[in-house]
């Protein structure tokens, strides 16, 4: 999914994270939001020892929503935060595998949501290398289904060097 950024111009790729309260509570308390002071850019929170990222203004919002969105679903439930590549990138900087909430690893199951998201788009253009190859093209299904098996058959030979 691709949203425009009017702002800077730019096509950013989307993604969804299903995320617990535990995950969103996690990311807020270790994000500040970036202030502009007269082209000067800093964050509201000091930044300490600790990881503290800056993230701007619309990622702390959508934050915020996704959070009071989860305080009204029980504590295992997630809850959609929608983030670009950037943020994606960011999360899994802040998320150090070893961080837990009670009995819940915070940072590992982050990791593991944000690896996922991150792989996603290059899964996809893998799983049919053919079809892209062939958009456009005006052919019937029964030639597709046999250039399908050939490419399934050439796939698994390649997979068994």
């Amino acid at each position: 999914m691709q949203a425009f950024d009017g702002e800077m111009g730019h096509v950013h790729e989307i993604r969804v994270l299903d995320l617990t309260r535990n995950e969103l509570l996690f990311i807020d308390d270790t994000v500040t939001m970036m202030m502009d002071y007269g082209g000067s850019i800093s964050s509201i929170r000091n930044q300490m020892p600790t990881i503290v990222v800056p993230m701007p203004e619309d990622f702390v919002l959508r934050l915020a929503e996704a959070i009071l969105l989860a305080d009204k679903t029980r504590v295992d439930e997630t809850t959609p935060l929608t983030v670009t590549i950037d943020e994606l990138y960011t999360i899994r900087e802040i998320s150090q595998s070893d961080v837990k909430i009670g009995s819940e690893y915070i940072g590992y199951s982050l990791k593991l949501k944000v690896f996922r998201a991150l792989l996603e788009q290059q899964d996809q253009e893998v799983e049919d290398p053919l079809e892209r190859l062939l958009e456009g093209i005006d052919i019937e299904q029964e030639e597709l289904a046999s250039l399908q098996e050939l490419q399934d058959e050439t796939s698994h030979e390649d997979s068994n060097r």
